[in-house]
Parts: C-alpha cells; structure tokens; sequence
C-alpha cells in the first residue's frame, strides 16, 4: 500500500498507471499529510475516501471529483470528527453485493416469471459477472465500460443487461435507502433499428423454404410459430399434457411457463389440431423432442436457410392479424400481452370461443399468404 509524502494530481496520475487487474484488489495511495486521506484504484475508477477509526466516508470518484474538492471535503469530515458531529454518520459504507441485491429482486413473491428470474441472474452472474461485487465499487464509469463489452455480442444483449441490473438496483434502494444511488440512472440507451425480427412479407417464399427443412419437428413447430404466435421457448417446452384437442380446443401455459407470469388459454383451430396430429406419437411428454438436448426437447429449432429469426414469426402474426381486421386489443390477448388499459387489464375478460373466432380470421390469412 503506497504512501506519498502529499496526495497531489501527479502522484495520482503516476498511481493510475499501475491500475490492478479486474477482480484484484484496489490499490490505495494515502496522503501523510493528512491522516485518513486516501485513494482507491481499481481496474475501472478511482475513489476518494476519508477513514477515522471506524468511519469510511466515500468522497467521490475521480475525475468527476476532483483532487482540491476531495481534499476540502475530507478537511471538513474531520473537522466534524473533531466537534462530535461526524458521530451522527454512517459508520460504513454498506457491505451488501450485487448478487445479495440480485437475491433480495428474484425472492418476491409476486414477480413475473421463474423465467425472468433466470435471465435476471444470469446476466449479474455471467454476463456482468458482479455477483460478488459490493455496490459501494460499482460506479457509473464501470457500467458504461461493461456495456460497451457486452455490446460486441449485440447490442440487445447489453442494454437488457443493464436495464436488469437498473430494475434490481431500483428495488435494493427501496428496502435499503443507505445503498449508494443507481450507477444506470441517466444512461441512454439507444436501441438498435428494428431490422432483425421485422415481420416476414413473403412468406409464400418463407413457406417454401420451410417444407424444404428434412425434420419433421422443426418444420412442424415452424409452422406452429407461425399460426399461434408463440414465443420460441413456449413451443419449445410444450408438453401434450398442456393441449387440449377436444370441442374446446385450447393450450394451456401455467404461470411458470409464460413471460407474463400467469395461466395462459391459447385457443386452437382447425390448422392447430392438424399440425398437432402430425408429430403425435412421438413422445409421450414433449410435442417436440430432441435425442440431443438433455431437457428432452428442442433447444432451438432455428434454420439459417429460412428468412427472418423465430422472433420474427411472432411480428408476423401480430401485424397480419391487425391487417386481416382483428382489433389490436384482441392481437394482444392472442399473444399474451397484457393490457395498458385499465378497462383491458382490470374488467375484460373474453372467453375462448370470442378468441377462437379472432384467431381462426389470423389464421386464415396467414395460411392465405403461404399458399399465395
């Protein structure tokens, strides 16, 4: 732990240099000159800090805060350590870590989906990788760093990254007003154009390409993506435990099963059932399964020979159905969207058969644009 004889810009300079490594130790340069007065390096910023006994008192990052404000800031602390008033401060900064915030969001008990929670983690654990980080290190210079890392993996990637980590910061501070504030508060985010997931306009051509893929599974849960509006994880772990083929015919997702965190009634038509027959019998718990993934069914039936991505099969049936007539408020009960409304979100509840009536006209039409 070096000490210089005073902390000065070009002392500092000279220390940052020499930054340890991500996930090492900081390197604290202090001030002889004045007792408690400190610096902390890392591998992304620098902190100034002021330590009496058992009192750490965060000053600042630099550059943001300079060296002479620091310093006076430091100066009037241990004026107050001297009066008796620096007693009424906190004694520490808070010892809790990302991941013990990350614990505190996932464990409500009326939260989305158990398939939120596991992208929530998984981004702090693998895509950050902060899990064991304390929130009084991460500062806005690490987060603009980071999402400038993920974003060479997609820029969708990042900004969902750093939109989770703003929801759980968010709720932390809400149980602890002590934590620092949020690093994420005021960066734009700037989405990319909507280019990769846009709805497929041909898709006769989109058909054909289709009934030219040799599996049988992924030609069948194509085409059912494609007349439903599934998302590729609901088709994926679909289970013949979930369809009902009978007079009522209809999908049932329970709330573990959807983003939306509820019971989910799809109903089914006539070109459903028949895509359903085709791959009946063979598996007794999946509608599609794979030999080779070890969840026992498809992991991703993409084909990089058919237009568009999975995502784009759901824009499709979302923009034909408000095309074929279907009001916009039924498009998203068919797609289990939830409603803004507090009318749609709070009275209306349409029954299958209201539902059936709207999906089978979406169908129609899909069916007419395939075969056209």
């Amino acid at each position: 732990m070096p000490h210089v004889e005073k902390l000065t810009d070009a002392a500092l300079k000279s220390a940052l240099r020499y930054r340890p490594e991500m996930g090492a130790e900081p390197l604290k340069v202090r001030c002889r000159s004045m007792r408690g007065f400190y610096a902390a390096i890392s591998a992304t910023n620098c902190r100034f800090y002021f330590q009496h006994r058992n009192k750490r008192i965060n000053l600042g990052s630099y550059p943001e805060t300079t060296l002479p404000r620091a310093r006076d800031a430091a100066l009037l602390v241990a004026a107050q350590e001297r009066s008796g008033i620096a007693k009424f401060l906190p004694t520490r900064e808070s010892s809790k870590t990302v991941g013990q915030m990350l614990e505190d969001y996932v464990g409500q008990d009326h939260l989305r989906s158990e398939q939120w929670k596991r992208c929530v983690r998984d981004y702090v654990e693998h895509d950050l990788r902060w899990y064991s980080m304390p929130v009084s290190s991460v500062s806005r210079d690490d987060v603009r760093l980071m999402h400038e890392r993920i974003k060479r993996r997609g820029i969708v990637q990042a900004n969902n990254v750093i939109r989770s980590l703003s929801i759980i910061w968010n709720h932390g501070r809400k149980l602890d007003p002590s934590l620092p504030e949020n690093p994420c508060a005021g960066m734009r985010l700037v989405d990319p154009e909507p280019t990769l997931n846009r709805p497929i306009i041909d898709l006769a051509g989109w058909s054909k390409q289709v009934e030219g893929i040799e599996s049988l599974i992924h030609r069948t849960a194509y085409k059912l993506a494609l007349l439903t509006g599934m998302r590729r994880s609901e088709i994926e772990g679909l289970r013949w435990e979930e369809i009902d083929v009978g007079n009522d015919a209809h999908i049932h997702l329970p709330p573990d099963r959807n983003k939306s965190a509820r019971d989910f009634y799809l109903p089914l038509v006539r070109e459903h059932v028949a895509l359903f027959d085709q791959v009946r019998g063979l598996h007794n718990v999946w509608v599609f399964p794979s030999k080779r993934a070890v969840s026992g069914h498809v992991a991703n039936f993409r084909h990089e020979t058919v237009p568009g991505t999975l995502h784009s099969l759901r824009h499709t049936f979302a923009t034909v159905g408000v095309e074929a007539g279907v009001p916009e408020e039924v498009v998203g009960r068919l797609m289990n969207h939830a409603s803004r409304s507090i009318t749609g979100s709070r009275y209306i509840r349409p029954n299958l058969a209201f539902l059936r009536a709207s999906m089978q006209v979406v169908v129609d039409e899909l069916v007419k644009r395939t075969n056209a």
